[in-house]
């Protein structure tokens, strides 16, 4: 897998003699104290585990490991845990897919990551989940 590194872009346009534009390229700065909210829990940098379902704790994310920490985008790998709930969720049981890709974006207040996409396949069949975390807890 490449490994992509994100880039900000910031064009400079010099209208000078001759009409020659000047471009400056500048790569992203990681955000010293990126965290993520994770149902009401204290502010988190990297977390292993996430909940996905604060009510009932039925869709959670397990042995995250994580790429990119504190740039706009943060990458990471893990297990996706899913409660069946049949025939209810408290006696329901609980699949694991291995392998998903997880990545959290949108820095709040130059910190707090509120936007979470988890790719997987389940049954053959791909899907993209996302999720919305508050800037705060």
């Amino acid at each position: 897998m490449r490994n992509k590194i994100p880039f900000v872009f910031l064009f400079i346009l010099t209208l000078g003699a001759g009409g020659m534009a000047a471009v400056s390229i500048a790569q992203a700065q990681p955000v010293a104290h990126a965290v993520v909210v994770d149902c009401g829990a204290p502010p988190t940098s990297s977390p292993t585990s996430l909940v996905l379902t604060c009510a009932d704790a039925g869709v959670t994310l397990t042995d995250l490991s994580w790429k990119g920490w504190g740039m706009p985008v943060a990458t990471g790998h893990g297990v996706l845990n899913v409660n069946g709930c049949v025939p209810d969720c408290a006696s329901g049981v609980t699949t694991s897919y291995k392998d998903v890709t997880v990545a959290l974006g949108d820095l709040r207040d130059g910190r707090y990551y509120t936007k979470l996409s988890v790719d997987h396949s389940i049954d053959g069949i791909s899907d993209t989940i996302y999720y919305f975390y508050p800037a705060t807890n």
